[in-house]
């Protein structure tokens, strides 16, 4: 599910539980607020998610185990920008320092974020071009790497060390360097 930034997921209950319910019913695996079709009954649902504020929601896993959380919540923000866009947005990543708190609980070497984008000018930039302007440092200097991936605009995925400009690109569906 992926709602508004800003939006509190206190203020979507009860009423999300009641949508959740509806859309589960109805065997949807996917909503979103953007419908534009004829049937009256997902129209209603479109109409509901905007008001919640919600962009679209979506089944995560078809048979979770026992111990997966069932609804997962992803704030968003849509921005049309420039080349500037994906500094931008990854600062903002680097901002919601929640990431770096568990990541630097992890039991682990390195330390890798993702991010999936779908800001227009920041995953214009990935398109065009090449090489990417440099990583914002991580305030919190805990993330050892980052990726960054738009599956809309692009067949690569690319990764970068944070403070730096040395990004490296890969092949999203064999994962090879390209």
């Amino acid at each position: 599910m992926v709602v508004q930034a800003g939006t509190s997921p206190r203020s979507l209950d009860p009423r999300l539980s009641a949508l959740l319910a509806r859309l589960e019913a109805k065997g949807m695996a996917w909503a979103s607020e953007s419908y534009d079709g004829d049937v009256q009954a997902y129209g209603e649902i479109a109409d509901e998610l905007k008001e919640l504020g919600i962009e679209e929601a979506g089944v995560w896993d078809d048979e979770p185990s026992e111990d997966q959380d069932r609804i997962v919540l992803v704030q968003s923000r849509r921005d049309i920008g420039t080349a500037g866009s994906l500094p931008a947005a990854t600062r903002s990543v680097f901002a919601k320092t929640d990431n770096q708190r568990k990541l630097a609980q992890a039991d682990t070497d390195e330390r890798h974020l993702y991010v999936y984008l779908e800001d227009g000018g920041a995953s214009a930039v990935l398109e065009r071009v090449w090489p990417l302007p440099a990583c914002p440092p991580d305030p919190e200097g805990v993330v050892d790497l980052l990726w960054v991936f738009s599956p809309s605009v692009s067949t690569y995925l690319f990764r970068v060390r944070p403070g730096t400009g040395a990004w490296e690109k890969f092949n999203s569906g064999s994962g090879q360097p390209a």
